[in-house]
């Protein structure tokens, strides 16, 4: 008989970095602060960024989601990225 760390005679799951993000218990204080945060960022952003819709398959929404869980990044920042590095330079200047 293996012996295995258990947790009432369950296997004992690895840690991964996304677990963190979706089970983190932060006090009030720092969900309030972070909440200032995030607004202030999002009010300078806004000055810049403009709000467009596209439609994306359900495979890349569900790698977006992924990514931007265990790259700790937001989901418009990565889509912004990848856009950024895939239509050429020129259209930029046009």
């Amino acid at each position: 008989m293996s012996k295995r760390n258990t947790l009432g005679g369950r296997q004992k799951a690895a840690v991964r970095p996304v677990d963190e993000l979706l089970f983190n218990t932060d006090s009030n204080e720092n969900k309030q602060l972070n909440k200032h945060v995030n607004i202030q960022t999002k009010q300078e952003e806004d000055d810049e960024l403009k709000r467009q819709t596209y439609y994306l398959s359900k495979d890349i929404i569900k790698a977006l989601s992924l990514y931007t869980a265990f790259e700790d990044t937001d989901k418009s920042e990565a889509v912004r990225d990848a856009l950024t590095a895939f239509i050429p330079k020129k259209y930029f200047e046009m």
